[in-house]
């Protein structure tokens, strides 16, 4: 077949695979919401889930809308012609990112509770804390996602589409078993924990 016929082939082979693994993933996180709450009750569920905001949205920002959409068609066209310039633009964005999300990192750690006193207010004192706590941890493991997202640009760029597709999996499963393991100890700690782990596991 012409190099036509290949790559219409190859992107519709990535579109199915990338479609069935959503569909998965969004079965897993089905399964992650009730393996959460068949732990904790709804007021604790609700402290996790306000401890994920601020993290959600700097992710979305700097790892999803910057990173992700602005790489993938620079490192895609390089990788045609100048491979090696690709490559070295693609390890620049992965410290670009690593440089910019410490010290963001380092500011939302020291003033977590402040921060969330005023995005979420309604707790009492001793829940704040605990949510304050929660984001430090979520945090943390968004820093995996930093570098994650650039390593699935360059996947999809090299239409190798079945791992990034699969990441997302591997991640709601790490937030699964670290509840299901470490809820007896950590309490609403662990589904946190989990995150950290799955997080590293979308990473790998």
């Amino acid at each position: 077949c012409t190099d036509e016929e290949h790559s219409q082939r190859s992107v519709l082979s990535g579109a199915l695979v990338i479609m069935g693994m959503v569909v998965l993933s969004q079965i897993f996180g089905v399964i992650r919401q009730r393996v959460i709450l068949s732990y904790f009750p709804d007021t604790d569920y609700a402290l996790f889930l306000a401890a994920f905001r601020l993290p959600d949205i700097v992710l979305e920002v700097l790892a999803v809308g910057v990173f992700s959409s602005a790489f993938i068609p620079v490192f895609a066209r390089e990788l045609k012609t100048k491979e090696r310039v690709a490559w070295d633009t693609a390890a620049r964005v992965v410290n670009i990112g690593i440089v910019l999300f410490l010290p963001i990192a380092l500011l939302f750690g020291i003033f977590a509770k402040e921060i969330y006193s005023v995005i979420t207010p309604g707790f009492t004192e001793a829940q704040s804390q605990v949510v304050a706590n929660l984001a430090r941890i979520l945090f943390a493991a968004q820093g995996f996602f930093v570098v994650s997202y650039v390593i699935t640009g360059v996947l999809e760029s090299s239409q190798r589409f079945f791992v990034s597709a699969l990441a997302p999996l591997v991640y709601n499963l790490g937030i699964i078993i670290g509840t299901i393991l470490l809820a007896p100890t950590l309490g609403l700690y662990a589904p946190a924990v989990g995150v950290l782990f799955g997080a590293f596991g979308h990473l790998l």
